[in-house]
Formats: C-alpha cells, structure tokens, sequence
C-alpha cells in the first residue's frame, strides 16, 4: 500500500503497514530494508478441502517457515537456497532441524509487534 499512495502522490495514511518501493524501483539502494516477511493465509470456509489450512509463514533469504494455526505436526520449512521450488519439506516426519526455534521465535515476534527487521 505505501507504494502505491507515494506513486499517487496520496498522503500516508495511519497505521498502514509496511514501507514504499519507490526508492528501490528508482535504483536507490535502501538502507536496513527488512530481513523477512511475514505471510498469511486465513482457513478458507467454502470449500472443504483447504478447511483448518490456514497458517502464518515467515519467509526469509534463505528459508520458508510455515506454522498452521488449526492443524498440528504438518508445519512445512524449506531452504530456498537448496530447494527453490520447495519439494522437500525439511520437518517431514517430525525431524528436528536446528533454524526452526529461531525461525519460530522471529515470527512470533513479527506477528506480536509487526517488526519485520531482525533484531
């Protein structure tokens, strides 16, 4: 959203989240531009095949963390820098693997306070 107002010339509006990419299409290089997103899908109630599918994710360089909100033991996380088009699952089967706390506790934080910056 804050793209599009400044690409508009629209003041800013209160509390709209995120930041505009105007500098960064200009070819400004962007100094402290966030480190990961936050991502969301919300359970859809129509059809009964992606009920109880919803779920937050936090996507990073390198990885994609998917935590869902109504199923459990099915989270998803991915190293997109060794499998881009996410086929293997690296939590399938209830392995451990060492990013997910951190991961875990980045997207709590992003979800408490909206900060998308690490730490």
């Amino acid at each position: 959203a804050p793209t599009m107002l400044e690409l508009g010339h629209a003041p800013a509006l209160d509390r709209t989240e995120g930041r505009s990419l105007v500098p960064t299409l200009a070819g400004d290089t962007v100094p402290h531009w966030r480190q990961a997103f936050q991502i969301e899908y919300y359970t859809d109630s129509v059809f009964a095949r992606i009920r109880n599918m919803g779920y937050k994710a936090l996507r990073t360089d390198r990885y994609k963390y998917i935590r869902y909100t109504e199923l459990v033991g099915v989270d998803e996380l991915y190293d997109l820098a060794q499998d881009p088009e996410e086929i293997h699952n690296l939590l399938a089967n209830g392995a451990p693997f060492a990013p997910v706390s951190e991961l875990d506790a980045q997207l709590d934080r992003i979800l408490a306070t909206g900060a998308t910056s690490s730490p």
